[in-house]
C-alpha cells in the first residue's frame, strides 16, 4: 500500500485535506453525474468552477458521485455534505435550501424544508486508491439555476470545499391550441403566412416584432402571435418568463380585395368610399383605429398593462 501511494504522488506520512483532483495529485474525473442512461464526467479540480449546463428533469433520479483522494488513507473521508444553493445567493452553506450529509457509520441526514428532493440517499466506496461518495436524489421542483457546494472532511478534521454549478429545469407543458390556430414566435414567418393566405398585415403587427421590443432581454418574457386560420384573426400575446400572459389583443384580418382585369378600351378612375350598410367592414375599420390608438398610448407610456415590464 505504501508503494502504491508513493507511485500515485502522495506521501503516506503527510496528512492533508481531501482532494477532488487538485493540489499535489491532479485528476480530471472528480465528479460523475448519472441520469438514466446518460453519464457525464466533469473536472472539478478547482475550488470554484462552472461546468456545462446539465438538465435535471423533474421526477428523474440523479446520481452525483464525488471522487476524493487522501495520500495516507484511501477511506479517510468520514463526512461529506452536499448543499443546494439557489441562484443569486452567496456560496455559503447557510444559504442552502436543501442538503444531504454522509457520515461514516451513521444514517444520512437530509435537510429539505422546501421539499425539493425525494428518495435522497448517500453512500461511500473505495477501489483501494480513491474514495467515491455518491449522493442520489429525485428533483421534485424546478429552479432557474441551482448551485451545489460539496464539503469533505477527513478523519483528522481537515476539510475541502468544491463548488459545482448546475441547473434543474421542468419540462415545458405542451401548449394546446384550438383547431385551426397556429402559434408563431417569428414575426416574419407570420407575415409570410398572411401573405400566402392573401390577408393584409394586421395593425397589431406594426410596432412589436420581437421580444426585445418589449423586454430588455429574453429572460424578462417573450412575445408570440396566434394566427386563427378559421376565424381569420391574429392575436398578439405578451407573456412573462413563466409563460403567464401579461397582454393579449386580437384583431380580425382583412383580405386582399380582388382586382378586376383592366378594360383597355378606356381608363376609369374610381374612389372607394365606406359603405355604411357594410357593417362587417365598418367594425373591422373600428378595430384598426382602436388598435392604432392603443399602441400609440403604449409607446407614449400612457397605458401600462398590469405586471408588464416595458423596455
Amino acid at each position: 500500500m505504501l508503494d502504491i501511494l508513493a507511485a500515485i504522488g502522495g506521501s503516506p506520512n503527510i496528512v492533508s485535506p481531501p482532494s477532488f483532483g487538485g493540489a499535489y495529485y491532479h485528476y480530471s474525473d472528480g465528479l460523475t453525474i448519472t441520469q438514466g442512461n446518460n453519464k457525464t464526467i466533469f473536472d472539478i479540480s478547482k475550488y470554484n468552477q462552472e461546468i456545462p449546463k446539465q438538465v435535471m428533469v423533474t421526477g428523474q433520479r440523479v446520481n452525483m458521485t464525488f471522487k476524493t483522494f487522501e495520500s495516507y488513507n484511501p477511506t479517510a473521508v468520514i463526512h461529506m455534505g452536499l448543499y443546494i444553493i439557489p441562484k443569486g445567493q452567496d456560496m455559503l452553506t447557510t444559504n442552502n435550501i436543501a442538503s444531504i450529509a454522509y457520515d461514516k457509520n451513521s444514517p444520512i441526514e437530509v435537510n429539505d424544508p422546501n421539499h425539493i428532493l425525494s428518495n435522497a440517499s448517500a453512500s461511500s466506496t473505495t477501489d483501494g486508491k480513491f474514495q467515491y461518495t455518491q449522493f442520489s436524489f429525485v428533483p421534485t421542483k424546478s429552479y432557474d439555476k441551482m448551485s451545489f457546494l460539496a464539503r469533505a472532511w477527513n478523519d483528522h478534521l481537515y476539510s475541502t470545499d468544491v463548488r459545482v454549478h448546475d441547473e434543474v429545469i421542468k419540462p415545458p407543458t405542451p401548449r394546446t391550441l384550438p383547431v385551426g390556430v397556429v402559434l408563431y414566435e417569428d414575426y416574419y414567418d407570420l407575415q409570410a403566412a398572411l401573405e400566402k393566405d392573401h390577408f393584409y398585415k394586421s395593425q397589431i403587427m406594426a410596432h412589436i416584432h420581437t421580444t426585445t421590443d418589449v423586454f430588455r432581454s429574453s429572460e424578462g418574457g417573450h412575445v408570440y402571435w396566434l394566427y386563427d386560420t378559421i376565424k381569420h384573426s391574429v392575436t398578439l400575446v405578451i407573456a412573462d418568463k413563466n409563460d403567464n400572459d401579461l397582454v393579449s389583443y386580437t384583431m380580425s384580418l382583412v383580405p386582399y380585395t380582388s382586382e378586376k382585369k383592366g378594360d383597355y378600351g378606356f381608363m376609369k378612375f374610381t374612389t372607394t368610399q365606406l359603405n355604411r350598410w357594410d357593417e362587417k367592414r365598418e367594425e373591422q375599420l373600428k378595430e384598426i383605429e382602436a388598435a392604432k390608438a392603443m399602441f400609440l398610448a403604449l409607446e407614449k407610456g400612457l397605458i401600462v398593462p398590469s405586471n408588464w415590464q416595458p423596455r
